[in-house]
């Protein structure tokens, strides 16, 4: 994922990581306002969750589900940047995220409108901080997220 690794250079990991620490600052607020943000996009996926599936977008802020759903998705970004300098345990959790993902009958295309949403949230939350080179490499990193969960989705349960 860094330089070496071919995917990123330097001043992507470096962008990341910055606009990244922006988020990092709240990450459960962070997190209920993505999720709005997409469902607001995407209003179909928000009856895959049945703990606020019914609950109107006007009232999700206040829901303790998807304070905590957020906040876990946020924690897991976190996770990924940590591990940007380590393709292997990078890969791992990425496939990891696609098997658990499996029984939820999910495809890498929801996951590919799920990128397309935080990247548009990330344009609206970071507001300036969100330059060409940071959208560019989000972008690529996630990518490579959304493919590598998409590789997870798709192998068979042993």
């Amino acid at each position: 994922m860094t330089a070496d690794g071919g995917l990123l250079g330097v001043t992507e990991v470096e962008a990341i990581k910055s606009t990244w620490a922006i988020v990092q600052t709240d990450l459960k607020g962070h997190g209920v306002k993505f999720f709005i943000h997409f469902f607001t996009g995407f209003p179909e996926y928000q009856k895959v969750f049945r703990g606020f599936s019914e609950v109107p977008l006007t009232d999700l802020s206040s829901n303790k589900r998807l304070i905590a759903h957020g906040y876990t998705v946020m924690t897991a970004i976190s996770g990924l940047v940590d591990n940007l300098d380590d393709p292997e345990v990078l890969t791992e959790l990425l496939l990891t995220t696609g098997r658990n993902h499996i029984k939820r009958k999910l495809k890498k295309g929801d996951f590919q409108n799920l990128r397309e949403s935080l990247l548009e949230f990330f344009g609206k939350a970071l507001g300036e901080k969100w330059t060409t080179t940071a959208a560019e490499a989000w972008k690529k990193v996630l990518g490579f997220i959304v493919d590598k969960i998409g590789e997870g989705l798709t192998e068979t349960q042993t």
